[in-house]
């Protein structure tokens, strides 16, 4: 990287669900820059943050913020109004990820495979959601989660129908709306791509959680969920599985990097769940597992965001000078 650039601000923790580990990938992402000779302004993202970053200019903004605001294209708009060059994809590509419901809307019209469901606002819709999903033939158990959160939070898997109203309701507390989707029975991968035109597809990665589902709390807590490079699945499904990932991630316009999630069926048959535009940098992370996996240490990976940050900012730049 050019030793032009040096200043990093990492933005990270922030007033989301998943603050807390916000501040964890935010510190990893900062202890790695600074290891690697860059001067690091570690920012906890309030309503100061714009000053602060108009005041002090750095020359590129990482951000660690998971969830919303981070995560759903407001920051990055913040930072396109700044004009300061910023990690990661721009403000459509982070609005519609952080939506699943407007995600499986684009991505089924475009023929990738999707677990049927249907999108519920109030409880008092359930009759209707009910109707819906036993036109699609989908029965118990199902997936309940927010419509517009990350890391799992508000997720549920429920078995019986008299706990289907209580985990809307928790879906609603993180969420506007909340996606009621068939449960898979099969195994879980997920696929890491870093890179804008040219993307880079990582190590793909089976997960296995000890609670027979990935969620919040095997996601981040060391020992409950593993990691199996390569899956220990057929390798031709695991390809197909990728190549519906690689798409998904063009469609939505991702750059930067993206991490795709995958179900199978009881047939392994792959179905795309979402592509999260800011993955977690902590310890147990799957895409810096998965850069591992191909010879790509931390440090390198932080410094490879930057450059993708730095290269989208100048393609912007170039694409708005000629509409000049």
């Amino acid at each position: 990287m050019g030793s032009k650039i040096r200043s990093i601000a990492v933005l990270m923790g922030g007033p989301s669900s998943e603050r807390e580990i916000s501040l964890i990938s935010g510190k990893a992402v900062s202890d790695a820059l600074k290891s690697r000779g860059f001067d690091v302004n570690e920012i906890d993202f309030d309503h100061g943050s714009y000053d602060l970053l108009n005041r002090t200019r750095p020359d590129v903004v990482f951000i660690a913020l998971h969830g919303r605001p981070g995560e759903d294209g407001t920051v990055q708009g913040m930072l396109e109004i700044l004009g300061l060059p910023y990690t990661g994809s721009g403000v459509l590509a982070s609005a519609l990820c952080i939506d699943k419901a407007v995600t499986r809307e684009l991505l089924t019209g475009h023929g990738i495979r999707m677990p049927g469901g249907t999108v519920i606002s109030d409880v008092n819709e359930l009759p209707r959601a009910l109707s819906e999903l036993s036109n699609l033939d989908i029965e118990l158990p199902f997936i309940v989660k927010p419509t517009q959160a990350g890391s799992s939070v508000g997720l549920s898997r429920v078995t019986d129908e008299k706990n289907l109203e209580k985990a809307i309701a928790t879906a609603l507390e993180f969420s506007p709306e909340a996606l009621i989707e068939e449960y898979l029975t099969g195994p879980e991968i997920t696929v890491s791509i870093i890179g804008n035109g040219k993307p880079i597809l990582l190590p793909t990665i089976e997960i296995t959680s000890e609670k027979g589902i990935y969620d919040y709390e095997a996601k981040y807590t060391p020992g409950m969920s593993h990691h199996i490079i390569p899956p220990n699945i057929d390798p031709e499904r695991v390809r197909e599985a990728e190549e519906m990932a690689f798409r998904a991630y063009r469609l939505l316009g991702i750059a930067g990097c993206g991490r795709g999630e995958v179900m199978f069926n009881k047939d392994l048959v792959p179905y795309f769940l979402e592509f999260n535009t800011i993955p977690g940098f902590t310890e147990v992370s799957l895409l810096p597992d998965a850069a591992r996996a191909a010879g790509i240490e931390f440090g390198e990976l932080c410094e490879r965001l930057i450059e993708y940050a730095l290269d989208k900012f100048r393609r912007t730049q170039s694409a708005a000078f000629q509409e000049a």
